[in-house]
């Protein structure tokens, strides 16, 4: 079997390089996703400040969910402080010791992250000098007996260098504790007694980490992230990798009819036949294995800096790179080029010139149906609805795919006969040959809708996002210290005493569980002088203590309402039966639930307070060093789920591409018979390239026309329920240049493949 394939194949490579192609592009993909999930499985961030402690104890940073993965805390859950005094009692255990970190700006430098001096024991950090002794005493990377400002968790104060180091900055530990979160520590650094340590974490549920593993305390977070974006990207990349092949080795195996029914006639059982098309598949697939995962892992280093741009993961644990990923992407695109080879030779038949009567009823209803769908973002303006509008016009593709060859029989028919002989019979050909011209022509009109409606509805929600921004900030000034770390104590204070200043508030922000992750804002009573959220329920006068106002979509979707007590978890795990005091509409850019200031602190890995929203007439002045005045209407910030769209969007676009292009250039190479035919009765061979140029011109409108018509329905719904206008929002160039890609795609791989067949001829 195999030796037939390989002698047929060498036949057929024009036909197969769509094969080669489409599995080079998935074994990069799914090897570098491959590399993201190992990184998330068995990579560990350095030790660093940690490499002296033989065990370290951590609170679980993330929730169990049945019968799936779990899902990571987005805020750093801590440890009660009383644990530390259990742990250094423990047999053998020479030192314990509870770190706590909270945020330090030295003088001229860049924000740190502090401890105290206890901590240093847990690191192999080089330090001369004393150990601080008072409160004004001080470790840091500067000359011993300086005196020098530091402004820490937003105290500002002068402190004595005691102690150099290379670039920690310590405090005394009754300091460092005042500082930070009262009665909670970071993390439990343990020298010695390591299996009664292991014991006693396992015994209170908490995380022990020893050898390679103690630096991972913080990189919680990354891993779950890391874990779903592999899935989910490898998860899609292999679906659509599939379509492609299918679609790829169905036109190769239209090509190989008369060999295929010479060995029917030898003997041959369909089985074997399937066998036979899949060992010509697979054939085609082996040498692009290797060099596409060579590219997979050049690749993951790409799309690892750009969740870290975007701020999805942190970048604490560096990639690992070993032969598993490569492994598994050979082994799962070989099991897609065999079921696809099977699929795609299991009618190796001439298609039919007039398309089945199901065809047309069967995909008007799913496009019917997908347009109901896409009615989502008139009920809920939130990410879900969005991508509503992608899978509607997913479905709608699809919908198109099955009553193609109805649609372009019927737009054939009522297209006037033209008088020109070669658009003569372009138009004949589209006739007589609907199923194989909508082929072509639902795959072009695909690109269209994938195009439009996954883009679309990225920049759609992002404007509107923005919209809700700028509406909702009543605030004229937005008062920040990125250079000291946290808001300085005792800066709102300073703010209301500042000439033409009306109101301020402080805001931050964090994330809950409910369900899964989720934006949050923080916000106090005052805020409702400087953002107006729209409120249509309740009151946010009222958020005090262990209270949360939510957005309108979350209360539909969770079912709550004002005086409700719903459960869900703080960003730290921290489960809460808060009381439901308003309802607001503006969740889109501001999030689905508003925590009060009372119940978020303490519960947050960074400051509280991010940013003072200021309403003042005038200019604000005088502020202490390091604090920044920006004005208070912002761009909102690009989502990383956004990037990541675009990254799928752009893998769904190249592999469409790759799938319409390879049925053009084969479905025109296959027309050889019918070129010379048009030779023998006098066609001249320039009148038979005005004939594939008018029939790629045909097929290129009738595929935009279609293409347009399907995400008109999902796009008008999508502007309308997002921004009240009945289009989307977004580059006005992106239509153009979708239209234009299938004009020069069709023209290209018909007008080529055209010309070569007439000279094979």
């Amino acid at each position: 079997m195999w030796h037939i394939a390989l002698r047929m194949t060498r036949h057929r490579l024009g036909a197969l390089v769509a094969v080669f192609c489409a599995v080079l592009g998935g074994a990069a993909f799914v090897t570098a996703t491959g590399v993201l999930a190992d990184t998330a499985l068995r990579g560990h961030a350095p030790a660093g400040r940690l490499a002296a402690a033989d065990v370290v104890i951590a609170a679980p940073q993330s929730v169990p969910v049945p019968d799936d993965l779990p899902v990571a805390l987005p805020e750093r859950a801590r440890l009660p402080a009383t644990l530390v005094e259990q742990f250094r009692r423990l047999p053998g255990v020479t030192l314990a010791v509870g770190d706590v970190g909270f945020p330090a700006a030295v003088e001229g430098r860049a924000p740190v992250t502090a401890h105290g001096w206890s901590s240093l024991a847990l690191s192999e950090e080089r330090v001369t000098g004393t150990a601080p002794s008072g409160p004004t005493d001080i470790a840091a990377p500067a000359p011993i007996g300086t005196r020098i400002t530091v402004t820490a968790a937003g105290r500002s104060g002068t402190y004595t260098v005691t102690a150099r180091t290379a670039a920690g900055v310590y405090f005394t530990d009754d300091t460092a504790r005042s500082l930070a979160t009262p009665g909670k520590v970071d993390l439990i650094g343990v020298k010695g007694g390591a299996a009664a340590a292991r014991a006693k974490a396992t015994e209170l549920g908490l995380i022990a980490a020893t050898g390679e593993a103690r630096g991972d305390a913080e990189t919680a977070a990354d891993r779950g992230t890391l874990l779903a974006l592999a899935a989910s990207l490898a998860g899609v990349v292999l679906m659509v990798i599939g379509f492609t092949l299918v679609g790829a080795l169905t036109v190769a195996a239209a090509g190989q009819q008369h060999e295929l029914a010479l060995l029917r006639l030898a003997g041959a059982v369909p089985r074997q036949l399937r066998s036979l098309a899949a060992a010509q598949a697979t054939a085609a697939a082996l040498p692009a294995l290797v060099p596409g995962a060579l590219l997979g892992y050049l690749l993951a280093g790409g799309l690892r800096d750009l969740l870290v741009g975007t701020g999805a993961v942190s970048g604490a644990l560096p990639l690992v790179r070993g032969p598993l990923p490569a492994l598994a992407a050979a082994l799962l695109l070989l099991a897609v080029v065999q079921v696809a080879g099977r699929l795609a030779a299991r009618r190796p038949r001439l298609a039919p010139a007039r398309p089945a009567a199901w065809r047309p009823r069967a995909g008007l209803l799913v496009i019917a149906f997908a347009s109901v769908a896409s009615a989502a973002p008139l009920f809920t303006r939130t990410i879900a609805g969005a991508a509503a509008t992608s899978m509607a016009g997913m479905l709608a593709a699809v919908g198109l795919a099955v009553a193609g060859p109805a649609i372009v029989s019927a737009a054939g028919e009522r297209l006037p006969s033209p008088s020109r002989p070669a658009a003569w019979l372009a138009l004949a050909n589209c006739r007589g040959y609907a199923v194989r011209v909508a082929g072509s022509v639902s795959t072009l009109a695909m690109f269209v809708v994938f195009t439009l409606t996954y883009a679309y509805a990225q920049t759609t929600m992002l404007a509107a996002a923005e919209r809700d921004t700028e509406q909702a900030t009543i605030a004229d000034y937005a008062v920040t210290a990125p250079a000291l770390g946290a808001l300085p104590e005792g800066l709102a204070g300073k703010v209301t005493g500042l000439p033409g200043v009306r109101a301020q508030a402080p805001i931050g922000t964090t994330s809950v569980l409910w369900p899964d992750a989720q934006p949050a804002l923080i916000l106090t009573p005052q805020s409702t002088a400087v953002l107006d959220l729209d409120v249509r329920a309740g009151t946010l006068a009222d958020l005090t203590g262990d209270t949360i106002a939510v957005s309108t979509d979350t209360a539909l979707v969770q079912r709550v309402g004002v005086g409700d007590h719903p459960q869900l978890r703080l960003g730290d795990g921290t489960l809460i039966h808060p009381r439901v005091v308003a309802v607001y509409t503006r969740g889109l850019a501001f999030g689905g639930v508003a925590l009060s200031r009372d119940l978020a602190t303490g519960h947050t890995t960074g400051p509280v307070d991010q940013q003072l929203l200021v309403r003042a007439e005038r200019p604000l002045t005088t502020l202490p060093p390091g604090v920044t005045v920006t004005p208070a209407h912002l761009p909102h910030p690009v989502p990383a789920t956004v990037w990541i769209n675009v990254a799928v969007l752009a893998v769904l676009l190249g592999y469409v591409l790759l799938g319409v292009a390879n049925k053009l250039v084969a479905a025109t190479a296959q027309r050889r018979d019918e070129f010379a035919a048009l030779r023998l009765i006098g066609a001249t061979p320039r009148q038979i390239r005005s004939m594939v140029r008018r029939e790629a011109a045909l097929i290129a409108a009738i595929a935009i026309v279609a293409g347009l018509v399907v995400s008109a329905v999902p796009l008008a719904l999508l502007g309308l329920g997002f921004t009240a206008r009945p289009w989307p929002t977004g580059p006005w160039w992106l239509p153009p240049a979708a239209l234009a890609t299938v004009a020069l795609l069709s023209w290209l791989c018909m007008s080529i493949p055209a010309r070569r067949a007439m000279r094979a001829g």
